[in-house]
């Protein structure tokens, strides 16, 4: 209601067009440096490889700090805890728990926002940490420290460990499809802008779309009903929790053509097939509360793929790796990390 409307009109500043713009540059920079590295390297296993380089966009985009405040290891660490903690099956808060250690992730990531307030609120930083510890409520007081570090805790979860599940799932089945891989680089314009990857590149954006209509990282989005109401003619009392089922919908036969096969034409203009009906492809919900991040989690997959292709192909380390066993919750990713070769083109 107006508290969300409230909160989410101040995150949604680090969202808009202009702001994309002004991270872009330093978004392909330091993907450009990460693939260099995986380049030299020849073989990598992608996903804490990927995983590493959100979060260092990160912090650089959302909460730029000094190095004597920069804490990467145990921060990764953290957000890793506090991911599988989320797995536990006895949800107490008790030591030797699963869930415990996610706890103790949590907790650690609040500590870590909590204790940079007041000097990023004295500074004249223009991250969006930055703007949130100097944003005021409408009776004209600054957030609390808790407040602005549960955001920045979600926030960061949002910009990385999402991101990290979709293009760990990408270069997975890119790396299946040689083929795939210079369609997309013919496509490429390079150097880039904002518009290149967002308009100009709809080879790239289908795959985008593909690959989290296969595995949205949210499999099920839940609401609560506010008043009674009647949805297919069945009566749902006020206050039930109600499931969109995201993952099932989007891989449902009736809808979707070879519904659980790597297809990702099925979203270009000839085609459209997720235009059927709105609510086909939603791996980003919608209404008053679609992820406001989405068009920045696009931005991350097209430049990590734009400097990947550029650079590099890259496939399996195993002719016989495809297909390879995968964990699908709480984000999709190869149970193995994804080990790709990667040669310089």
């Amino acid at each position: 209601f107006e508290e969300h409307r409230i909160h989410r009109r101040i995150m949604q500043t680090a969202f808009k067009s202009d702001s994309m713009r002004l991270y872009t540059a330093t978004i392909s920079h330091i993907a450009r440096q990460a693939v260099e590295k995986w380049q030299h390297r020849g073989t990598v296993f992608f996903y804490p490889e990927t995983k590493a380089l959100l979060l260092r966009i990160a912090f650089e985009v959302f909460c730029k700090v000094d190095t004597e405040d920069s804490d990467e290891e145990n921060i990764n660490r953290a957000f890793i805890d506090l991911m599988e903690g989320a797995m536990g099956i006895v949800r107490k808060d008790w030591p030797g728990l699963l869930y415990h250690r996610g706890m103790n992730g949590r907790r650690y990531l609040v500590s870590y926002f909590k204790r940079l307030v007041k000097k990023k609120r004295a500074g004249n930083d223009q991250d969006i940490f930055s703007h949130f510890c100097r944003e005021k409520n409408e009776e004209g007081a600054y957030f609390s420290e808790d407040e602005i570090a549960e955001h920045m805790v979600f926030l960061m979860l949002a910009a990385h460990d999402t991101t990290t599940s979709a293009i760990t799932m990408a270069g997975y089945y890119l790396a299946n499809d040689s083929e795939l891989q210079e369609r997309i680089f013919l496509q490429l314009p390079y150097p880039y802008s904002y518009d290149d990857l967002m308009e100009r590149m709809p080879l790239l954006q289908q795959v985008f779309q593909e690959t989290l209509r296969l595995h949205p990282p949210v499999s099920n989005i839940f609401r609560r009903t506010v008043r009674e109401c009647t949805i297919d003619g069945i009566r749902i009392p006020a206050h039930t929790m109600v499931s969109a089922p995201i993952h099932y919908i989007q891989q449902m036969d009736a809808w979707w053509t070879r519904a659980s096969t790597f297809w990702p034409e099925r979203f270009s203009d000839n085609i459209a097939e997720h235009r059927k009906h709105p609510f086909m492809w939603a791996p980003f919900g919608g209404g008053a509360h679609k992820c406001i991040g989405m068009h920045f989690a696009e931005l991350l997959f097209k430049c990590t793929f734009a400097e990947l292709v550029h650079q590099c192909r890259f496939g399996f380390v195993r002719n016989d790796y495809y297909p390879a066993k995968l964990q699908h919750f709480p984000f999709a990713r190869p149970l193995d990390d994804l080990p790709l070769r990667i040669t310089a083109r």
